[in-house]
């Protein structure tokens, strides 16, 4: 969305592309990539890590629930939960 929204296709001879999309930009040029390249390069970033970072807190939330209902004890067999 954000190359279209940048984009600048008036040397296209596509007509409905001539009329709506008119950004500032009509090739990859050093102002395009200071602008739009870093935008895109940040939000790949934050894509790459925020599921690691997701696992992560999840993992550790869970081992920290485990460890308070064994209260805080090392015996895997010892809850407080009912089991079958």
């Amino acid at each position: 969305m954000l190359l279209l929204a940048t984009a600048n296709m008036t040397e296209t001879k596509i007509p409905i592309a001539n009329e709506y999309v008119n950004g500032l930009y009509t090739d990859f040029t050093s102002g395009w990539y200071k602008d739009v390249g870093a935008t895109l390069v940040k939000t790949m970033l934050i894509a790459a890590f925020v599921p690691i970072f997701e696992f992560s807190g999840i993992w550790s939330m869970k081992r920290s629930l485990r460890k308070m209902d064994r209260g805080f004890t090392n015996d895997e067999y010892k809850s407080k939960k009912k089991s079958i």
